[in-house]
């Protein structure tokens, strides 16, 4: 939904709107944009239709987003515009945050790059009483030859029958 729609019908609390982009920083060679009377360079630019299929499934990619349009393309799909938010763990890939002084607006979003993820720290795993206990399993489970633990003549003195018992 768009940020007009979600005025009507929001999204629970616990959900962000995410999108999938490879952001790069702005330096002068993208011919759209403006910069307002705050300093604030707001940037434009149009979806790579090319992009590679990783970029779909690598977390490092995935970023909140607030949809701002929508519209049908003449196939039918729909596509979206939204505007780039910053993820909230800014330590692991800190090359990929925009900048306080930018905004980037991307036009041309396929619908298989957006999806929703829950707020940090919403999950049942980080409630006080969810269940935490060392899930034991018995070595005798594993097969010998799954074992790192031994040493090349352990191999070589037991029967191959019994390593895969």
């Amino acid at each position: 939904r768009t940020e007009e729609e979600q005025e009507e019908s929001p999204y629970p609390e616990n959900i962000l709107t995410a999108c999938f982009y490879d952001y790069f920083p702005y330096e002068g060679y993208i011919d759209t944009y403006e910069i307002d009377e705050n300093g604030i360079t707001t940037v434009w630019e149009e979806w790579d239709e090319d992009e590679p299929d990783y970029l779909f499934f690598a977390h490092q990619y995935l970023r909140p987003c607030s949809i701002l349009t929508r519209k049908k393309r003449t196939n039918g799909d729909d596509v979206y515009s939204a505007l780039m938010l910053n993820p909230p763990d800014t330590t692991s890939y800190p090359e990929m945050m925009v900048p306080i002084s930018e905004h980037r607006v991307v036009s041309g979003i396929p619908r298989k790059a957006i999806t929703f993820v829950e707020m940090p720290y919403d999950t049942d795993q980080h409630l006080k009483s969810a269940f935490r206990h060392p899930i034991g399993i018995p070595d005798s489970m594993f097969p010998f030859s799954w074992k790192n633990a031994i040493t090349h003549e352990q191999i070589t003195d037991l029967d191959m029958c019994e390593m895969f018992d």
